[in-house]
């Protein structure tokens, strides 16, 4: 969604693919867009890969797309309602904190909430 204030990014349920990187693409050709506001992108039911993998991504996939969508911050969403994977509930939060870790994020570039919390976001001017 290409706001006024907000350029943001729902994935929804979705496993890695190169997709992201052409996402990013389009938008510098077609709006010039120099990345987005927020990415909401999942980190849950990613286990086993072998079975999930088309239609889930892992923490590690989460923060690849993060950088891929040139994002400037990210929500962790899909995670510790259902037991849909293998992972325990809380597991994707923890493994989110250690790719971000590996990949030099800190915890404001890609983030979790907790389930019904609510958080302040940083808009844009807009475009004149």
């Amino acid at each position: 969604m290409l706001g006024p204030t907000l350029h943001w990014y729902f994935a929804g349920d979705s496993g890695y693919s190169q997709d992201f990187i052409r996402t990013r693409e389009y938008l510098r050709q077609h709006t010039g867009s120099r990345g987005l506001d927020l990415a909401l992108l999942p980190i849950g039911a990613y286990a086993p890969r072998w079975f999930m993998q088309l239609q889930h991504m892992n923490p590690s996939e989460a923060v690849q797309v993060h950088q891929e969508l040139a994002a400037r911050r990210s929500i962790g969403i899909h995670w510790g309602t259902f037991a849909l994977g293998d992972e325990a509930a809380d597991q994707a939060p923890h493994d989110l904190q250690v790719a971000g870790q590996k990949a030099g994020l800190t915890s404001s570039q890609f983030e979790t909430i907790a389930i019904g919390a609510t958080i302040d976001l940083a808009l844009r001017p807009p475009s004149k």
